[in-house]
This record gives structure tokens, sequence and C-alpha cells, in this order.
């Protein structure tokens, strides 16, 4: 069983082992929860969230979790495009065999993880009336 005490900036303080002039001092749940540690619920992170901070429920700290933001297109397009070094070896070969595979590849992409189109922005009335 893990211990520990939610600090003012969300972290957790885990309860030590031992303190001076006792060992094994987290083996004795009395005076850890007199010293005003909680347990901590083990729970798994569930798929696609991440945990954003603690609270204490029924005596026990359990995890807050948060879903994941989505990735941005720039993100996505980021983890699409080949390496480096693959993406020189195309332009190599595309100039030794007169072909296009690497404009196709990053057409390809752009295609599937498109920019957004801009916000557009109201222009105030002064501006519009001159």
């Amino acid at each position: 069983m893990k211990y520990a005490k939610i600090l003012e900036n969300g972290i957790l303080e885990y309860a030590p082992r031992d303190i001076p002039g006792v060992s094994n001092w987290i083996e004795d749940e009395t005076a850890v929860l007199a010293a005003g540690y909680l347990s901590v619920a083990e729970v798994e992170t569930p798929e696609g969230q991440y945990i954003s901070g603690y609270a204490v429920e029924n005596g026990q700290i359990i995890p807050v979790f948060t879903p994941l933001p989505e990735p941005t297109y720039d993100e996505l397009r980021r983890r699409a495009y080949p390496a480096i070094e693959e993406q020189l070896d195309m332009l190599y070969w595309d100039k030794v065999n007169d072909t296009d595979n690497w404009p196709q590849t990053i057409a390809a992409i752009k295609a599937a993880y498109p920019k957004p189109a801009p916000e557009e922005t109201p222009i105030p009335e002064e501006v519009e009336n001159g």
C-alpha cells in the first residue's frame, strides 16, 4: 500500500519508508495515517486519458483523469511524414528515375490532414467606415 499527501501544487508527497529513529515506519499504518498521509488508490490510467490531478474520496487519494486533447493537424502531419532520411532518399531516386514519388507522398499527407481554414476576424466598424 502506498500513502501520500496532496500538496498545495497538486503533486503527491509520498510517505517515507523510514523516519529518523524508526525503520520501516511505512509498515505502521496507524502512525502513517496519524501523520496525515492517506492511502493512494492504485488504478490504471484509461486509454486516451492522463492524470490531471488528485482528489480525496472516502479517505483515499484517487487520480482525476482527463481526456487527452485531440492532436492538431500539424501534429498528425508530423507523425505521418516519412523520416527526413527517407524523404532525401525519395528525392534522390525521383531525380535519378525521373519520377515524382516524393511530391505525391507529401501531397497525400497534406490532403489527409488539411490545414484548417483561418478564422474570420470581424473588422471593427471604425476601420470599415474609414
